[in-house]
């Protein structure tokens, strides 16, 4: 039996978690994100005053639903090709008219120009190195992607 317990309208975590312990059930914290506290064990012959409290609220036999994250693209293709990253990444690079050491330099020594040159190559690289690259260029993940952004700031 799964049991989820959370606090009622009228307490909050602090006060709802001493009156938890104040009947005896333990529990190992306190999940934020779900509003509920975890790992909780109740004594046996706790149940009804649990049910009866104001400041408890119980669900029995709840299931848990994972959380799933909302879509990070608008676009209907999820697939990025990784070589493709590559070539945005060499094009912002040559426009700019910069060789690579002058780009492992302007990074102030984040990525290295072996590191530069194969990420154009492979589109293969460290999520650090994308951030710095994509600061110096002046454009974002998204655009280095071919991805348009589901919302927020659209940088060139």
């Amino acid at each position: 039996m799964t049991i989820t317990i959370r606090p009622s309208r009228r307490g909050n975590f602090d006060v709802t978690g001493q009156r938890l312990a104040e009947l005896g059930v333990r529990y190992a914290g306190y999940d934020h994100h779900a509003n509920s506290y975890v790992d909780v064990v109740i004594p046996p012959g706790v149940e009804a005053a649990l049910g009866a409290d104001p400041l408890v609220e119980v669900e029995w036999d709840t299931t848990v639903k994972p959380r799933k994250a909302p879509p990070a693209w608008s676009s209907p293709e999820s697939r990025v090709d990784l070589t493709d990253v590559g070539a945005r990444l060499r094009k912002l690079r040559v426009a700019a008219g910069w060789d690579l050491p002058t780009a492992a330099a302007l990074t102030g020594g984040k990525v290295s120009a072996d590191t530069i040159e194969r990420i154009e190559s492979t589109g293969n690289g460290e999520l650090r190195d994308l951030i710095a690259l994509a600061d110096l260029y002046g454009a974002s993940i998204d655009k280095l992607a071919g991805r348009s952004v589901a919302h927020g700031d659209r940088r060139r």
